[in-house]
């Protein structure tokens, strides 16, 4: 059984990086700073979201740390030991042997019948079978492979941001959630190799990738002055941006992982209600030059009665035609996350995923809870799913056509996985 009874990383960091930016703000006058901060639609930082939290300006600090695509781990990030103080050795590729894992047969759905294609021109939609899973009889534990291990902050000390792109896998880290400080990208290529490009003037980690390029985003010295970034990670312009392009601050607040990803033209938002928002930046070279991709995956549906189901499921449509049904039985007392439920994502091959949460509140005393039993439905082309769960201490960080990432935090280090599902 996967329990992950350890308080939630993602919350501790949001909260943290929130209370820091709070106080950053200060000096500012706050009337007139939110007056300049409102949009044609009437729409300012500080309104009411749909759930009726205040979404102040201040969670932007909490963006920096969830990963996604994105992440908002938003992405901040993993089961954390907040005990263990261990000091931070350089940056190199983990010692540790690849994580494997004995597991049962894993319980898989039986192939949908398909029946002929419909005589148009649309993609032939898959019916949808029913995939699911239960917090009584909880799924086998996913095998996983260690890429390597990143030097980090202490939870609740700074930012962090996980992405994957086809060089390998970004992490972000080193300010306050606010972008006001300089930040550290890792990247740990698919062999375990590691490298360090310091000193960036950004924030939240969006995405990585295609190619050496990362996608930021990054507050400027006004509340209107936001926007996202592309950053070179080689070649001559290395560590400045190349390319910005201004983005609504009110949609990059308080997001889960995998909030972020790759589309066909650019970045682009994955939760449901943001979907039909345009690419939050378009594909760039390191010199800055328009970039075409023909190598993006299919773009995910969800369709539930809440925003991303509450993590409990329902019909998961892809842009390629193929539809899954997932039932979600969790725990009567189920936790809800600061953050909230992370939306579908891609892998591999046209596949996908979803994750969530199935067990128990570990600690119902404290604001949002601890989330147990976290699990994963790998989404196969064919409408099947098969369910696994989440090893113990680990959390998914990002997941795209490169594969999908784990992340596992120890006192300053950072481990780094990928799951083989």
């Amino acid at each position: 059984m996967n329990s992950n009874d350890t308080p939630d990383p993602i919350d501790e960091r949001a909260i943290a990086a929130a209370d820091r930016l709070v106080a950053s703000f200060g000096d500012l006058d706050t009337e007139a700073a939110l007056r300049d901060a409102r949009d044609g639609s009437g729409s300012m930082v500080g309104e009411r979201d749909r759930s009726g939290r205040v979404r102040w300006i201040a969670v932007a600090a909490a963006v920096a740390l969830v990963i996604g695509g994105t992440v908002a781990l938003a992405a901040n990030v993993a089961t954390r030991s907040p005990n263990t103080d261990v000091p931070a050795p350089s940056l190199a590729p983990s010692s540790v042997p690849d994580t494997t894992v004995e597991t049962a047969t894993p319980v898989e759905t039986t192939t949908p019948n398909v029946t002929d294609p419909p005589a148009t021109t649309a993609p032939a939609e898959t019916p949808a079978a029913i995939s699911s899973v239960s917090y009584l009889d909880p799924p086998p534990v996913l095998p996983i492979r260690s890429l390597g291990t990143v030097s980090v902050p202490a939870v609740g000390v700074g930012s962090l941001g996980v992405a994957i792109g086809d060089l390998g896998v970004a992490v972000s880290h080193g300010n306050d959630g606010s972008g006001a400080e300089p930040i550290q990208i890792d990247v740990v290529d698919f062999d375990g190799v590691a490298r360090t490009i310091p000193n960036l003037a950004a924030g939240a980690l969006l995405a990585y990738g295609p190619g050496d390029v990362a996608y930021l985003s990054q507050q400027g010295a006004g509340l209107q002055e936001f926007g996202v970034v592309a950053v070179p990670l080689t070649g001559d312009r290395v560590g400045t941006a190349v390319a910005s392009t201004p983005a609504d601050i009110n949609l990059f607040l308080e997001y889960p992982p995998l909030s972020f990803g790759h589309g066909v033209d650019g970045v682009v938002h994955r939760r449901s209600y943001l979907r039909d928002q345009p690419p939050v930046m378009a594909y760039v070279d390191v010199d800055g030059q328009p970039l075409s991709w023909d190598g993006a995956a299919p773009t995910f549906a969800l369709e539930s009665p809440n925003d991303e189901g509450g993590g409990l499921g329902g019909v998961i449509t892809s842009s390629a035609g193929t539809s899954w049904t997932l039932s979600v039985d969790a725990a009567p007392d189920r936790a809800a996350p600061f953050v909230g439920a992370s939306p579908p994502a891609p892998g591999p091959n046209g596949s996908g995923i979803y994750v969530t949460h199935i067990g128990p509140d570990a600690n119902p005393t404290v604001d949002f809870g601890e989330p147990t039993m976290w699990v994963i439905a790998a989404l196969e082309p064919d409408g099947t799913a098969t369910w696994w769960s989440i090893p113990d201490g680990w959390q998914v960080v990002a997941s795209d056509v490169w594969g999908t990432v784990l992340a596992r935090q120890t006192g300053t280090q950072l481990e780094i996985a990928l799951a083989e599902f």
